[in-house]
């Protein structure tokens, strides 16, 4: 809403539109009222009014108001109208792959890829001989499942058969291919080195088996087990050599010190720094960690040679 301004009716300043219709009907004899001068009177200046109030209509200009849309609605909106445009030009790709699409009886005459992979590129010329085969032994199962509904036993026998054959024919067709290596004779010659092992030892002769000999068992000496001693640690040397470097402070920087909680374990902290290699110090705040910790390792001598050591 914006801010209400005074008179703002009048301030529009609109177009009127005013029905002269009944002015325009009014006959005036201008020659006998103005003496042929025909002077200070025209539209603007009429000589005769209607008795009537005129209609008046005001018009006024609709200015339409363009929304300012934020970045996230012009965002979504060009999101749909993208939308629109693929889903379009989806249905026109449809529409020309179908119009250049192979017909269904051509596209069963290819040869697909899992069935060249399943034969092989060897036995890809005899492809449509195998198809052939498959289709007439499917044909065969539908016809005796059809026909062999009564007799069970007789098919279940005759599925028995049948597997026996198309086993053959599987063995015949890998002995043929030259990419699949035979192990019949292998096992042959190993059938036939197992049964003269066997008849081998049944046509020896018996062999006098001799009697035992007892003989006594040697004494071995068990030594007891040599304890290792584990040498015991030994305590850890001084690596720093303790070096008092006195520090000449105020009255004041000394009492402020003194009220620290870190200046009554300085003992304590210096002689952990001097027997490990690595300390770490952990305290509340204010403690005193960041201020004392570097005094307390200048009067120790660690800043001797201008730099911590």
């Amino acid at each position: 809403m914006g801010k209400k301004v005074h008179n703002a009716k009048a301030r529009q300043n609109p177009h009127t539109i005013v029905d002269n219709s009944a002015v325009k009907k009014i006959q005036i004899d201008v020659d006998a009222v103005a003496g042929g001068s025909q002077v200070g009177y025209d539209e603007a200046n009429a000589l005769v009014l209607p008795s009537e109030k005129r209609a008046t209509k005001i018009k006024v200009d609709k200015v339409q108001h363009v929304k300012i849309l934020s970045k996230k609605q012009r965002k979504h909106l060009q999101a749909i109208v993208d939308k629109k445009k693929k889903k379009e030009g989806r249905a026109q790709l449809l529409g020309d792959l179908a119009a250049v699409q192979i017909p269904e009886e051509e596209l069963q005459q290819y040869t697909s890829i899992s069935q060249v992979q399943t034969v092989g590129l060897k036995r890809l010329p005899t492809l449509d001989e195998y198809l052939a085969k498959k289709k007439e032994r499917q044909a065969q199962v539908l016809a005796e499942k059809s026909s062999a509904s009564g007799l069970r036993a007789n098919a279940i026998k005759g599925s028995k058969r049948k597997l026996l054959v198309e086993e053959e024919e599987e063995l015949e067709a890998k002995r043929k291919n030259p990419n699949v290596i035979s192990v019949e004779e292998d096992d042959e010659d190993s059938s036939s080195s197992d049964e003269d092992d066997e008849e081998a030892p049944a046509q020896s002769a018996p062999i006098a088996i001799p009697s035992p000999v007892s003989i006594a068992p040697p004494q071995i000496a068990v030594k007891p087990p040599i304890k290792k001693l584990k040498p015991e640690p030994k305590p850890p040397a001084c690596i720093h050599q303790t070096v008092y470097v006195p520090v000449h402070r105020t009255t004041e920087v000394q009492n402020a010190r003194l009220r620290l909680p870190i200046l009554a374990e300085e003992q304590q902290v210096m002689e952990t720094i001097n027997e490990n290699p690595i300390v770490i110090v952990a305290g509340e705040t204010g403690s005193g960690k960041t201020t004392q910790l570097p005094q307390f390792l200048y009067e120790a001598g660690y800043a001797q040679h201008k730099m911590m050591e």
